[in-house]
């Protein structure tokens, strides 16, 4: 049987509703399936209570997708279905996992992370992490769009790269993403090849993930990213890997083995795993400073966060709920 979510035997959304749906929901249901959104969200509203919640909640994701009000709608998606981005989440109706996991923006996705050797399932987790696919998603600091650059890294990659560049020019998916993965293969290869070090010093700034990483060269990746101090980077790089995991079994591109670098490198997630890292003590092997044999390079700025801790300037988009744990039964984006 296939591995993909959207895939997958048993009721989709329509079954479900259709058998479940409580009464008082009833109509708000059928105008939905009119395409009535308006008067949909209205009688949803109107008959909202604690014991229909997960229904409710569903029918206002219905709406919300329709009027690209992505913020709103994954909101109403993890209340209706707190299964989703952990390992419970095929339980989950297709329906809702194709909102969830938008395939927006795959032509330039798939270009610029072939021309720079990365997974392209990373930076599709990264993006949904970091912008929710809202081009003109914008940070407090003023990182901005799909994968939250700030306009003066931004610049300087450009610069490197011989692209005209302008603040507003951020908005644009392709010019951000040509970017923002020229940034992120910046940050693999300043850790030796390692996708996790790298994701982690995406949210965190790597000059704080090289001081944490020098302070225990020998310890194994998977004990290393569990003691990260901050707690937000460290539910960041599990949420990730759950995130590029599931893109994999989407896009059908899942290769054991594969953790995110598409050169030679770390050893990574199966797709089916609950435990977001690789057990470098059973078969794990990542590259470089990751296992433990090779110092780091020297700490320089970081370009793309403030030397603040990354807490100074998270998205507004990854402050909307709880942190995730895989076991957990609530979802972070």
């Amino acid at each position: 049987p296939s591995s993909n979510p959207l895939e997958k035997a048993g009721p989709d959304w329509g079954e479900l509703a259709e058998k479940n749906m409580p009464g008082e929901l009833r109509l708000a249901y059928e105008l939905t399936a009119l395409s009535d959104m308006r008067d949909a969200f209205n009688e949803t509203r109107g008959n909202m209570s604690r014991e229909n919640a997960r229904f409710a909640e569903a029918l206002l994701a219905d709406y919300y997708h329709s009027q690209g009000s992505a913020l709103l709608m994954y909101t109403s998606l993890r209340r209706a279905w707190p299964q989703l981005a952990t390992a419970e989440q095929d339980t989950v109706p297709a329906y809702f996992l194709r909102m969830y996991y938008p395939l927006k923006y795959g032509d330039a996705i798939e270009k610029y992370s072939k021309k720079q050797n990365i997974d392209p399932n990373l930076v599709r987790g990264l993006i949904l992490q970091e912008s929710y696919y809202n081009t003109r998603a914008k940070s407090r600091v003023g990182a901005t769009g799909l994968m939250q650059l700030m306009p003066p890294t931004a610049k300087d990659h450009a610069r490197s790269l011989h692209v005209p560049f302008a603040a507003s020019r951020l908005e644009n998916p392709d010019v951000n993403v040509q970017l923002g993965t020229f940034h992120l293969r910046m940050l693999i290869n300043m850790f030796n090849g390692n996708p996790y070090l790298a994701v982690a010093s995406y949210n965190a700034g790597q000059g704080n993930v090289m001081k944490w990483r020098r302070a225990a060269p020998k310890k194994p990746l998977d004990e290393f990213l569990e003691s990260i101090p901050f707690p937000e980077t460290r539910n960041y790089v599990k949420r990730v890997t759950m995130l590029r995991a599931t893109y994999a079994r989407i896009t059908g591109s899942a290769r054991p083995g594969s953790a995110g670098v598409s050169a030679a490198g770390p050893t990574g997630v199966s797709p089916v795993r609950t435990n977001a890292y690789p057990d470098t003590r059973t078969g794990g092997t990542p590259v470089g400073p990751a296992a433990g044999t090779a110092a780091l390079p020297k700490p320089i700025a970081d370009g793309n966060k403030t030397p603040k801790t990354r807490r100074t300037t998270r998205s507004v988009w990854s402050a909307v709920s709880p942190p995730l744990l895989y076991s957990h039964p609530r979802s972070r984006c």
